[in-house]
């Protein structure tokens, strides 16, 4: 029923069922604004996306869009769901993807902690209806972004059952994404609906395809990283003995190669999780230090893969102990001095990401026992490691020094790393002076150093020289010295 107030010239285009056009947009969009009401948005809804939308030119779907926002603000979505919910319904059942994009990013996802329960029960069709659009390609993030939430209710679990059964990969993704999205923000519930979903994904690695295997194993390596539920669950679905068998045959077959570094990179995320797995999958760690041991025979992706999983693999205290003491064929003094030499050769982009990935592996420690492992691990680095770190610090780098830095600040937590650098030749100096560091980040963190080792009253730091790092606190960050000579010529 329309609304009493609407005037006759709002009438007169309601009736008019010639074309969309950019002035029949604005002129309905001002009318409605001049006399904003819940009833008038609806009756608008209905006329604008009572028409075949598909109809309407790309070139005015800006203005259109601009319109829906207008009408969609207008309805508060609990009165939309408790009085209009057949005219959501209509509109997410008959609109193009754009459409169904725009409701769920602007309409539904800002409001879906007001509306879930609601959702899940009285208005399940919608729920129900928005699974079904998943396929869509430009709405199919945002419609995941809010369908995760309803991944054990039975009704969207059969509709994405029905979707997966679909030829069209990319499609079937679409569902998967919803999947890992799940995985990622509720790993604890492990329910049903969420194990059918999983075991989809699971399907996907053992395929022929190595693009849908890549793709499944990459968001079950991405759920795998900080998820102990997840790690529990793919091990109790037999999945972590499939990848691990994988990796014995992939390492041998040249089309399994992009395969076999997101391989390591599971164990690698499973190993923070579950240290234990270091050694119940010993194959594992052999095939990462076989890749340290023979770095220079590596690509740069593989090279960057190698260290980068190392430190990974090494970073809690339980896996410390068992990296540190482990008993395969490679071992851990001789990978950390591949580990240095790596660090101090090819491109500079690449030598970052050694420094960076070295910086993770000792930035993580809890305990003394964790402090003397590392104090090992750092001496078998090799005896010029801190002259090639005091050596980065000038370079006229500045993504080198940053990491530099980064990796000197972590450093600086141990008393053994204090005493090292406090008795390389220059190390006091270099933190002195005000002309090597350019960057305001370097600068800044240059700083922070000095304070730490300040507070740390360090014995290994002589007092003139704590005198200096005193002095550099006390004249602040960007302080810039004197200089009397250039003072007179300026004169």
């Amino acid at each position: 029923m329309r609304d009493p107030n609407y005037s006759s010239e709002e009438m007169e285009i309601e009736n008019d069922t010639g074309d969309w056009t950019v002035e029949k947009l604005n002129k309905v969009k001002d009318q409605f604004l001049a006399q904003r009401s819940v009833s008038k948005a609806i009756s608008l809804l209905e006329e604008l996306l009572g028409t075949k939308v598909d109809d309407i030119d790309d070139e005015i779907w800006t203005d259109v869009h601009d319109l829906l926002i207008v009408i969609f603000d207008t309805i508060p979505i609990q009165i939309m769901l408790e009085s209009h919910q057949i005219v959501l319904l209509s509109v997410i059942n008959h609109s193009p993807d754009k459409v169904i994009d725009l409701i769920a990013y602007h309409y539904i996802e800002p409001n879906i902690s007001k509306i879930t329960e609601v959702i899940k029960t009285s208005a399940l069709a919608i729920t129900v209806a928005l699974a079904r659009r998943i396929p869509g390609e430009p709405c199919y993030e945002s419609l995941a972004r809010i369908l995760w939430r309803f991944i054990e209710v039975k009704e969207v679990v059969k509709e994405f059952e029905e979707q997966l059964k679909n030829d069209n990969s990319q499609l079937r993704f679409r569902v998967h994404h919803v999947t890992s999205l799940a995985l990622k923000n509720k790993p604890a519930d492990n329910g049903e609906g969420l194990n059918l979903l999983v075991k989809a994904i699971i399907k996907e690695v053992e395929s022929q395809d190595i693009l849908c295997a890549l793709s499944a194993l990459e968001i079950l390596c991405d759920a795998t990283s900080d998820h102990v539920e997840n790690a529990k669950l793919f091990q109790q679905m037999g999945l972590v003995r499939k990848i691990y068998e994988m990796m014995q045959t992939l390492k041998s077959e040249p089309e399994g190669g992009f395969l076999y570094p997101v391989c390591v990179r599971f164990f690698a995320h499973l190993s923070v999780v579950d240290p234990e797995a270091l050694e119940k999958y010993p194959k594992f760690v052999d095939s990462v230090l076989d890749m340290v041991y023979h770095f220079d025979c590596l690509d740069a992706p593989q090279r960057a893969l190698a260290f980068e999983t190392l430190a990974v693999m090494s970073s809690t205290s339980s896996a410390k102990k068992i990296m540190d003491g482990y008993k395969g064929e490679y071992k851990m003094d001789k990978s950390m001095n591949h580990f240095g030499a790596a660090c101090a050769s090819g491109p500079v982009e690449l030598r970052i990401r050694h420094l960076d990935a070295l910086c993770l592996m000792m930035s993580k420690f809890s305990t003394t026992s964790d402090s003397e492992i590392l104090n090992r691990w750092f001496n078998d680095l090799g005896e010029p490691f801190p002259e090639l770190i005091l050596s980065y610090l000038k370079k006229p780098f500045v993504d080198l020094r940053i990491s530099t830095l980064n990796l000197l600040a972590v450093l600086m937590n141990f008393e053994w790393a204090r005493k090292i650098f406090f008795h390389t030749p220059g190390f006091t100096d270099y933190l002195v002076d005000r002309n090597i560091e350019t960057s305001a980040d370097g600068n800044q963190l240059k700083f922070d150093i000095i304070i730490k080792i300040i507070e740390s009253m360090s014995p290994a730091i002589e007092p003139p020289d704590m005198l200096r790092l005193k002095t550099y606190r006390h004249q602040g960050v960007y302080y810039k010295e004197h200089n009397p000579e250039l003072a007179m010529e300026n004169q």
